[in-house]
């Protein structure tokens, strides 16, 4: 049985009638209020219903119309106060539908059941709250309800908010509960991105690539897809290409110049006059197929073209994969610092197919193990157990163990951006480990001298330096990071890059707060801490221990 209804309840006063009319209306469903089908089936009212025949058989005949309802599909269903104190109707409602509950605090509801309410040009009446002590009757049945109330899937508090406001959010619960339960389904989710804004998968399988033309067609209808790549994955844009076209899905196909040094503006602007040229439009789709520079260039195209057109993230290369594919972070370079411009921009979902990475060059390879690494290094030191064990299963790329093991380590971000997407918290910056160092290093080497995952290998090292270095950290433990590196093939020193340059790009860092670098640090394996005190002789021995 399809979950397609919304089942609103909660104690007298709360707006479930006058919420579930306009909540009906955004949705295009049908408004069901229960009172009045017992009503019209009865051809009396509820209050004579509950005088002639008692509250007992009253719940029976309430028990029947809530069954009958349940039979049709896209609806709003204003419930009775008390219909959810039955386990029978709770069942039935959850087997068809997602069950809100709107709550109120006590002077509220009394204000509003005292004759204004969301609705203040009637007056229902209520025989179970019919009293002279209105206040006492209030609080004894809604104590005798509340463990029921607080059964539902999601509550909505009404007591400051609009009908308008109410409906929204309720909207957007029912738009990712629709997507996490019905849509997403069936795909191969291995994690959910989950924020205030959107929900979204991230699929990961081996051999998948093939599935992307039904997971566009589930989820839109006569859509076009502008594909964004570049020289070194257009053979899997060619190939998603040809599979969306056989699904008779349209397709247009971008082909940038490879590497960092093109994560520019001027790219940017060429594959504006390209989607301008073509007459895009904001329900069509943004699609990155390829690293790390495709996917941050063509999302943040995607989020600024016509204020925001819907986009897809497929990665095709592990260090994409692992990290710039999952989060919603999206920009171009300048020549001052790396992601100096961008935007966050959550996709429709991100597919990544494990299997693509049997063709990348070794040196690309080994440089996207760096991010999946430093996922175990701040947050699970199980994973980096797991890491260590299969280190030659995992270098040879064993298809369950690769795809395992990368599943878990996507699902650390994952989780750490659904609770703190714009970094507004203190943990998404968890995640930014090696990274201050690491693209101070980028950038001093002007893109060409190090791949990215290389740098925040060093970065790493240098982090975790400083990490000892203060004491947070123990000696045995900072060698288990540089043996694990190095397990890996990753570098852990460079040469040939000025050290002043580096100091100079660490200013621009987007993790700096009233002029103080926020360090991320590691106090143990597994575990990650900020501190922004770090004393710059400090920083200096920490960039002389890399860079040689």
């Amino acid at each position: 049985m399809k979950k397609t209804n919304i089942f609103l309840t909660g104690f007298s006063g709360t707006g479930k009638s006058t919420v579930g009319r306009h909540l009906a209306k955004m949705l295009g469903w049908t408004f069901v209020d229960t009172d009045m089908c017992i009503e019209k089936e009865k051809d009396t009212s509820i209050s004579n219903i509950f005088e002639e025949l008692g509250e007992k058989e009253f719940r029976k005949i309430e028990s029947a119309i809530i069954e009958k309802v349940c039979s049709s599909q896209y609806q709003v269903v204003a419930t009775g106060g008390g219909l959810v104190i039955s386990e029978k109707n709770r069942k039935l409602m959850g087997q068809n539908g997602i069950i809100v509950c709107l709550e109120a605090r006590f002077n509220t509801l009394l204000t509003r059941l005292g004759g204004t309410s969301l609705n203040p040009q009637t007056k229902e009446v209520r025989p179970l709250l019919e009293s002279s002590d209105l206040e006492s009757k209030i609080i004894d049945l809604k104590s005798k309800r509340q463990s029921v109330y607080s059964m539902s899937d999601y509550t909505v508090h009404t007591d400051d908010l609009a009908i308008n406001e109410v409906s929204t959010i309720i909207y957007r619960n029912w738009r990712h509960f629709q997507k996490k339960n019905i849509l997403y389904s069936s795909w191969d989710v291995a994690s959910l991105v989950n924020t205030p804004e959107t929900i979204y998968p991230i699929c990961v399988g081996w051999g998948i690539l093939d599935t992307i033309s039904e997971k566009i067609n589930s989820m839109t209808n006569n859509s076009v897809v502008y594909l964004v790549t570049d020289s070194g994955a257009n053979k899997y844009a060619r190939r998603v290409q040809a599979e969306l076209e056989s699904a008779r899905i349209r397709t247009h196909l971008f082909v940038m110049e490879s590497g960092e040094k093109h994560k520019t503006l001027n790219t940017v602007s060429m594959i504006y006059d390209w989607l301008a040229e073509l007459k895009a439009e904001r329900s069509h789709i943004v699609m990155a197929i390829g690293g790390g520079v495709v996917g941050d260039l063509a999302g943040f195209v995607a989020a600024t073209y016509l204020r925001g057109v819907k986009f897809i993230q497929v990665p095709t290369t592990l260090l994409a994969i692992m990290d710039s594919s999952i989060g919603g972070k999206t920009g171009v370079d300048l020549d001052r610092g790396k992601n100096l411009v961008g935007a966050f921009y959550q996709p429709e979902f991100v597919l990544s197919d494990v299997e693509a990475l049997t063709t990348l060059p070794q040196r690309q390879l080994i440089s996207g193990w760096a991010e999946a690494l430093k996922h175990g290094l701040i947050k699970d030191e199980g994973l980096i157990d797991e890491f260590e064990k299969n280190v030659k299963n995992v270098l040879n790329l064993d298809k369950e163990i690769t795809t395992e093991l990368i599943k878990r380590s996507l699902n650390i971000k994952a989780k750490v951006v659904s609770s703190d997407e714009h970094e507004l918290l203190g943990t998404r910056i968890m995640l930014n480990y090696g990274h201050t160092i690491g693209h101070a290093i980028e950038t001093a080497g002007k893109y060409e001298k190090l791949l990215h995952g290389e740098a925040v290998s060093i970065g790493m090292m240098a982090a975790g330096y400083i990490s000892n270095a203060l004491g947070i950290l123990t000696s045995s433990q900072f060698e288990r990071q540089k043996g694990l590196l190095e397990m890996y093939g990753l570098p852990i020193k460079v040469e040939g890059i000025n050290l002043t340059d580096v100091k100079n790009a660490m200013l621009l860092d987007k993790k700096t707060l009233d002029g103080s670098i926020r360090w991320v640090l590691l106090d143990k394996i597994g575990h990650s801490i900020v501190k922004n005190d770090v004393p710059e002789k400090l920083i200096s021995e920490a960039l002389g221990s890399v860079i040689i």
